[in-house]
């Protein structure tokens, strides 16, 4: 067990380390790292609601106590010498990591702090899930019913045990959901950069909220039809006031993309949107009034 650990910790720990140096600023960040490590923690798991655990984080506001661990941790201890002998002074909770760390053979780093502060995080809001989730009830699996038709017939006779078609297996129509962003031409260096992609990583996130004029959440029987109408407002001469459309399949409806929400909630959805985006389309270069016809509200 402590091997096949050691293994998963390890995988996880260089995930984050890849994904911090992709990062386009310098140096260590240590909520982006975090986020990475509940995020492959989840992975590792087979755990799909890694946005239940992010917005847990907040709904039990636990940032600050996650703000004073690793404020604490930060403050490595300082080797003193001194006429009777060695002594170290400074972080106990680095001192107590350390000492837990080298007993499973594990580098005591800011990495390695991270990537087991996430562990524990997801572990916690993991078991939240399950103890919050209503009970599922009990599938009912080939259930048999005597069948008595309405009319005789004489290729079925009145009482014949058949098998009934379970109500689970039922198949519902998927019904996507997709948000559609507005985003002036100005911004057009965040537009090129997902368009290459074909994906929204977590660094445009931010970005893109700040692009973003106005937007639309709503399901693609709403939205579909004025997308395939949008080309009749291709921008033929270039203007300041020209825009581009950015349309997002959802794998989830996120109520921070709602209209009338505040400021903060909309912040944490875009923050979120590299997880929740499963497809991405760009528009070309569009004339303003081409966003009109979505009903869209403002950021």
């Amino acid at each position: 067990m402590k091997n096949k650990f050691l293994q998963v910790f390890n995988e996880v720990s260089d995930q984050v380390k890849n994904e911090v140096k992709k990062a386009p600023s310098n140096g260590f960040k240590f909520y982006y790292a975090l986020d990475n490590a509940i995020k492959f923690w989840c992975q590792q798991l087979k755990f799909s609601q890694y946005n239940y655990i992010l917005n847990g984080i907040k709904s039990y506001k636990i940032e600050d106590l996650i703000d004073d661990l690793w404020e604490e941790w930060k403050h490595k201890p300082l080797i003193n010498l001194n006429p009777f002998g060695r002594s170290e002074e400074g972080s106990k909770l680095f001192n107590f990591t350390k000492a837990i760390f080298e007993r499973i053979n594990i580098e005591n780093n800011q990495y390695t702090f991270v990537v087991i502060l996430g562990f524990v995080i997801t572990a916690v809001g993991y078991c939240t899930y399950l103890l919050e989730s209503p009970e599922q009830p009990e599938k009912i699996i080939n259930s048999r019913i005597d069948y008595k038709p309405s009319k005789p017939s004489d290729d079925i006779s009145p009482n014949i045990s058949q098998v009934s078609t379970p109500l689970a297996s039922v198949v519902q129509p998927i019904v996507k959901n997709l948000l559609i962003l507005v985003v002036f031409a100005t911004q057009k260096s965040i537009v090129d950069s997902i368009q290459a992609k074909g994906e929204i990583d977590y660094n445009d996130c931010e970005q893109l909220y700040k692009a973003t004029q106005y937007l639309r959440q709503d399901t693609e029987d709403n939205l579909l039809s004025q997308w395939s109408a949008i080309n009749k407002f291709n921008a033929i001469e270039k203007s300041e006031y020209d825009i581009y459309l950015i349309l997002i399949e959802l794998n989830q409806v996120d109520e921070g993309f709602q209209k009338d929400v505040n400021q903060l909630e909309r912040y944490d959805a875009f923050r979120k949107l590299s997880d929740l985006a499963v497809n991405v389309q760009v528009s070309p270069r569009l004339q303003m009034e081409a966003y009109g016809i979505f009903d869209v509200y403002n950021r």
